[in-house]
């Protein structure tokens, strides 16, 4: 609710509100998030308003810091001639009076961590730091009236000479008041779960201290005092992936342990809680997750004891064959007392694809959860999700694209929970890229649960239909049109190469080697050797992927060495050839591999 009695203009922030309500997209529609592309690896993050609308910051390709209002509008952070070399990103919203603050790290001159909201003028910064020499792992939320500030530093202690650590401090809304700067903990990773009643439990990994500890504070909401260091394990050395979360009245830290001197089993996932603010710890290892190598985890959770952590991970142990990160649930609905594990693509041929950064939603309704993910197996990469009415003992949706998407490469950020509930559905927030991959578009689109349910009834036909159509014949499977097209494509593209016709040849390949090679480059580049008699001999059929092997007669043209001056001639020859064609945009194309110099632009 906006209260017109705190805040000036209120007439004002009536009208803006009814503009942003009107600016939202209908269900189904792609709204475009940014006016130009950015690098593939900007940084950026959204955040809800009270009114459920969205705000985003983002940095662009000249490394400037935006914000976009939920009207569109644009403004660069903290002025034009502020930022002289930023990096890091907190976000957070005030939501009940429909502030955004945002928090950066900059260099130069000197080293600070800088906070500016949508309240104040696009030239009011504060800095935050004290001296800390922050660094660009930065955290930002808001309650209690209060902006609070989590970040890591360098600054070496002259005691414990210790460098890094990490820092605390928040900013009264109102009066603007700063509170002392807190050095919390010895530290590289700073995590920590903030209740909206102001209290707040500060987690890492104390690198550098010997043994290293995961420990935990907690800040008491009247004194603004943090308690003693809570140890919850000893001994550990960890990845770069710790998440601390609230599940009601109970406090967790999610770790992942890195064993050096196990090469049985490199990793393991561990989680912890505490029901007394660090008095005690209950301690549990993930054992289904043993040995696997977590990139991500994305948690949700509420205060009727549901909690959710989504994981993509690939298997390291000695016995693993996995090539590709594929994703996981762990889930539990008695507030962490016991867990359950999903392999959210289990049972699906899914071993030759990649799929990764999943993030997880719970709602709209009681007892509906959608996880989503960036799913590789249509070698463009799209977006896949499970649904479930019952808290995941069930699923409605199960491995199936998501509705209303739009056409192209899509993608999620490891580090943005990039799915969120919304009255009747959900809404997404994507990365949409260019088939060089060298530059996106953030993206948002919704759907409701009611065309989740459309979706799998969608995925059921065409299942079923494609049952009735399979065959074997000769160890090829599934043989249907497609194997039809793909034969016709292959002959077509070698008619091209034995003709000479390297013009023709290059549009066979695939779209990424394409985007990133002209058709001048290719034909340049392609001519050395000539073809004939090309036969196929085996095609082995797997879904959007295609092996094909052949044979075919070649000749490389005489030349000379460039140093020597020497003719080289070489007789001709069958040459085996083993090719991987691919479905995309309905078509087959020949992908790109160099195998001299191992190269290829697909990313499935």
């Amino acid at each position: 609710m906006i209260q017109l009695s705190l805040q000036p203009f209120g007439w004002l922030r009536l009208v803006l509100l009814a503009v942003t309500l009107l600016s939202i997209p209908p269900i189904g529609a792609t709204e475009r998030l940014t006016n130009e592309p950015l690098d593939s690896l900007s940084n950026w993050d959204y955040v809800q308003d009270g009114n459920g609308a969205v705000w985003v910051a983002y940095y662009d390709t000249s490394k400037r810091l935006w914000l976009r209002r939920p009207d569109g509008s644009l403004e660069q952070v903290g002025g034009e001639d502020r930022n002289k070399a930023p990096s890091g990103l907190g976000l957070t919203a005030e939501k009940d009076r429909d502030l955004v603050a945002v928090l950066w790290r900059d260099k130069l001159p000197s080293k600070g961590l800088f906070l500016w909201d949508s309240d104040a003028g696009s030239n009011v910064v504060e800095n935050l730091d004290d001296g800390s020499e922050p660094l660009a792992r930065i955290l930002a939320a808001s309650s209690n009236n209060r902006i609070h500030a989590l970040w890591y530093g360098e600054r070496v202690d002259p005691d414990t000479e210790l460098r890094y650590h990490i820092y605390y401090r928040n900013q009264a809304i109102e009066s603007g008041e700063l509170s002392s700067m807190v050095k919390v903990m010895p530290g590289i990773y700073p995590t920590w779960a903030v209740g909206a009643d102001g209290k707040i439990m500060v987690a890492s990994w104390t690198a550098g201290e010997d043994p290293p500890q995961i420990a935990a504070r907690f800040r008491d909401v009247e004194s603004g005092d943090f308690s003693s260091r809570s140890v919850i394990a000893e001994n550990v050395e960890i990845t770069p992936l710790i998440r601390a979360f609230r599940s009601g009245n109970r406090w967790f830290v999610l770790w992942h342990a890195q064993h050096e001197d196990n090469q049985a089993y490199p990793y393991s996932l561990h989680l912890a809680y505490t029901d007394d603010e660090g008095e005690s710890w209950t301690r549990e290892e993930i054992e289904d997750l043993r040995g696997y190598d977590i990139a991500s985890a994305d948690i949700a959770s509420d205060d009727t004891g549901r909690v959710f952590i989504a994981v993509d991970a690939i298997d390291r142990s000695q016995k693993a064959r996995d090539e590709k990160m594929s994703v996981w649930l762990i889930q539990s609905i008695d507030n962490g007392s016991s867990w359950s594990m999903s392999d959210l693509r289990a049972n699906g041929g899914m071993e030759a694809f990649h799929a990764r950064s999943p993030s997880v939603a719970l709602g709209p309704t009681q007892d509906q959860v959608l996880v989503i993910w960036e799913d590789w197996q249509t070698i463009r990469p799209r977006l896949f999700g499970h649904f479930s009415n019952d808290n995941g003992k069930s699923w409605q949706l199960k491995n199936q694209q998501l509705p209303n998407q739009p056409d192209g490469n899509l993608g999620l950020r490891f580090s943005v929970s990039s799915v969120f509930a919304t009255d009747d559905g959900y809404q997404v927030i994507a990365e949409q890229f260019a088939d060089t991959f060298l530059e996106k578009n953030l993206i948002a689109f919704d759907f409701t649960v009611a065309d989740l349910v459309t979706a799998e009834q969608s995925d059921l036909l065409r299942s079923s239909k494609a049952a009735d159509d399979d065959t074997s014949s000769n160890g090829v499977t599934k043989l249907d049109g497609r194997l039809q097209a793909l034969r016709t494509r292959v002959s077509e593209f070698w008619q091209a190469m034995e003709a000479g016709d390297f013009s023709a040849a290059y549009y066979f390949y695939d779209p990424f080697f394409r985007a990133l090679n002209t058709e001048q480059r290719f034909t340049s580049l392609t001519g050395n050797i000539t073809y004939s008699d090309y036969e196929t001999l085996e095609i082995n059929l797997m879904g959007t992927i295609a092996q094909v092997n052949g044979v075919v007669r070649g000749n490389v043209i005489p030349f000379r060495a460039p140093t020597t001056g020497e003719l080289i001639e070489q007789d001709e020859r069958k040459v085996p050839i083993r090719d991987t064609w691919l479905w995309i945009d309905g078509q087959w194309y020949r992908e790109f591999y160099s195998e001299g110099m191992d190269l290829k632009y697909t990313r499935y």
